[in-house]
């Protein structure tokens, strides 16, 4: 297999660039008892998905990512 060409990679980050990429709606397996706890354990599924995504980008294009940015609506869940 060769390696993605400059131009296909550019193409990707400018795709990828500050756009959601990954949502779903199902049933979760675990059971919260409240509506922050489903929150956080939300952002806590999401945050192991984009650590996924970022090491997969990482991988395709050789770059390096400090950051994953997760945005979560919800101010008790946050503190």
């Amino acid at each position: 297999m060769e390696r993605p060409k400059t131009s296909h990679l550019i193409a990707v980050k400018r795709i990828l660039s500050d756009a959601p990429i990954s949502w779903c709606s199902k049933k979760e397996p675990v059971v919260a008892l409240s509506s922050c706890e489903a929150e956080y354990i939300a952002a806590s599924l999401s945050t192991c998905q984009a650590i996924w995504l970022k090491n997969l980008i990482e991988e395709i294009s050789q770059d390096k990512c400090e950051t994953v940015t997760l945005k979560v609506d919800n101010v008790s869940a946050i503190n």
